[in-house]
């Protein structure tokens, strides 16, 4: 590039919460917004402004926000280890370029790129500074030819279907762990809902009520969606989940009630607070012996390592599937069993019924023009 990176006399650490580095939680970002007070008082214009500054705030989703967060941490921890010499905010345009390239040869998929960028891109716009794209036209010539990279050849992540998401929990057995407890739960919940995994991180015990249909006395869980992708206003959803005949290892009424049974006993006790989280975290120091709930929301990120952990229990190979195998294995279950698109993509969320019938390659092949064409 040819902004290259040279001794700054002017550049100096900064000293904002946002250089904390590694020990940048999931609020730091979002709560540096601007110096504007949060809590207004009885002074009625301060209470204006702090209204003013929580909307401000809200102008992301909030796992969109944790994201950014997580990754502005991942910057800031590249420039105190590899530039010493410069500061993060704001940040050269050729720090960020070099930033982009060591991703890059670390193999990281350009959308997990553009997510670090867009990242970097919020953390100078909420303090004021010019954000480095700007600053730039080299910067943004790296940034359009990260866009056209052909990830055509890069590993597809494989849909968990329904007979092996059986397999899986079979292999399993019913774990006896709070914290597998709490593994088994999420991985039942999100496969019979489709719910991403920011969704499912986001979901509180109060979300999720047990009733009984007053016709045939069939248990279910109602389940509240607040907020998702294709909803960014907050008009909210809901699903219900039927509980399962049976043993079926997949059922989710019975495993959502056996974590609430077990999270609520003794040392595991949540918190008496219906807005807690239904899948906490568990601490770190005590995790492997899961005797000891956080009362923490968990991250999208963490859904993923859940779920990883699941897997490698199992002694099913973690890399061949991610969190989106669970949303993709209802999808092309759901199709092959000749349920009515309505009715799944209502259950799954989609809007759009390509998109829906995308996660299916067989169906492709089903519904398809030659086919048809010759019979």
């Amino acid at each position: 590039m040819n902004d290259t990176l040279g001794e700054s006399a002017e550049a100096t650490p900064i000293t904002t919460p946002l250089a904390v580095g590694a020990e940048t939680d999931t609020a730091t970002l979002r709560g540096a917004v601007s110096a504007w007070p949060r809590d207004g008082g009885d002074d009625p214009r301060a209470r204006a402004i702090a209204q003013a500054r929580r909307l401000m705030a809200n102008d992301r989703a909030e796992s969109s926000r944790d994201k950014y967060a997580r990754c502005w941490a991942a910057f800031v921890r590249f420039v105190a280890e590899r530039e010493p010499n410069h500061v993060a905010l704001p940040a050269h345009p050729a720090l960020v370029g070099l930033y982009a390239g060591a991703m890059t040869d670390r193999g990281c998929s350009k959308k997990t790129i553009l997510v670090h960028l867009a990242a970097i891109t919020y953390a100078h716009d909420l303090t004021g500074s010019p954000a480095p794209s700007t600053r730039s036209a080299d910067l943004k010539r790296q940034i359009r030819g990260i866009r056209r990279e052909d990830e055509s050849d890069r590993p597809q992540r494989a849909a968990i279907e329904r007979e092996r998401a059986a397999e899986i929990l079979g292999i399993l057995g019913q774990p006896t762990k709070p914290i597998e407890v709490r593994d088994y739960a999420m991985f039942c919940l999100g496969w019979l809902t489709a719910l991403r995994r920011s969704n499912i991180a986001a979901l509180r015990i109060r979300d999720v009520n047990l009733r009984r249909d007053s016709l045939d006395g069939r248990r279910y869980l109602d389940i509240l969606i607040r907020k998702s992708k294709t909803d960014q206003e907050a008009k909210g959803r809901n699903i219900a989940i039927p509980e399962l005949p049976g043993a079926h290892p997949l059922c989710a009424v019975r495993a959502i009630e056996r974590w609430l049974d077990v999270a609520t006993l003794g040392d595991n006790l949540l918190r008496d607070d219906a807005n807690a989280p239904l899948f906490p975290s568990f601490s770190l120091s005590r995790s492997e012996s899961g005797r000891e709930i956080t009362g923490r929301f968990i991250a999208g990120e963490d859904v993923r390592r859940i779920l990883r952990r699941l897997l490698a229990r199992a002694g099913v190979n973690p890399d061949t599937y991610s969190p989106h195998s669970l949303r993709h294995g209802f999808a092309t279950t759901m199709q092959d069993a000749g349920i009515p698109d309505a009715v799944a993509m209502e259950m799954g969320g989609w809007k759009d019924r390509a998109t829906y019938h995308g996660y299916n390659r067989v169906d492709k092949a089903r519904r398809n023009a030659v086919r048809d064409l010759f019979g």
